[in-house]
């Protein structure tokens, strides 16, 4: 039912956990996160998104954002909090899980991305049975919206190719 895809450093965070360092990145991005899962928990959406955003892009990410960027961070804000406080977490994304997918992926990365989504998308071309991974210039985690230009026409010719 798919023909292609293209993944933009996907949350698949369980791909780590059968990696020799896995569990001590995600011990410290857990860390990172700490104070946005508090305030999600706490129902204080207007602190969790921005500590939300810094802690996926380091300090500051989300003060250097265009107020569209930081709206749309807003308007996901609901869909953040479910995962945060949810009983019931999603079914972890493993390499097993990976090689079933057949259709061809591309796969991308903000050059200036945190090291744990880099790490994440190695596991993914690695467990990925057709994957072409392109790292993104002058970007961190929000690919799409940092190189527009450059992301667009990877994206494109990856699409066109197949």
């Amino acid at each position: 039912m798919v023909k292609t895809l293209a993944l933009n450093e996907p949350p698949a965070a369980a791909l780590l956990t059968g990696i020799p360092d896995g569990p001590t990145i995600l011990r410290e991005f857990g860390a990172r996160l700490a104070p946005a899962r508090e305030a999600f928990r706490a129902r204080d959406l207007d602190r969790a998104i921005p500590l939300f955003v810094d802690g996926v892009g380091g300090p500051g990410t989300f003060d250097r954002r265009s107020h569209a960027d930081q709206r749309m961070a807003m308007d996901n804000a609901l869909a953040q909090l479910a995962d945060n406080i949810t009983k019931r977490p999603r079914v972890p994304f493993d390499c097993d899980a990976a090689k079933r997918i057949i259709a061809p992926t591309l796969l991308t990365n903000g050059e200036r991305s945190p090291d744990f989504l880099h790490r994440i998308v190695d596991e993914l071309e690695r467990c990925l049975p057709h994957a072409q991974r392109v790292v993104v210039p002058a970007a961190s985690h929000t690919v799409p919206g940092e190189n527009p230009q450059f992301y667009g026409d990877v994206v494109i010719a990856f699409l066109a190719h197949y």
